[in-house]
């Protein structure tokens, strides 16, 4: 589990109403997520983010990635 990486994957369509219905889109378009407004206390249960009041968040899956041992170098040519 050390070396595991979480994926959020998000949709935006179906992250929509609970996005308007906490408030989480730009005041000027109504119809667009505000990701940067974005601040949800939850937990991750198989796969789904669920909030502080027990109601998963939809549009956002979580998934697991096994990360190998090691680590990566970058080389830059100056």
């Amino acid at each position: 589990m050390a070396n595991d990486k979480l994926i959020f994957k998000r949709d935006d369509h179906a992250f929509l109403p609970y996005a308007k219905k906490k408030g989480f889109v730009k005041p000027d378009a109504a119809s667009e997520v505000d990701w940067s407004s974005v601040k949800i206390s939850a937990f991750i249960e198989n796969g789904k983010l669920i909030d502080h009041y027990g109601e998963i968040v939809p549009g956002i899956d979580v998934e697991l990635e096994d990360q190998e041992d090691g680590f990566d170098v970058l080389f830059c040519k100056a």
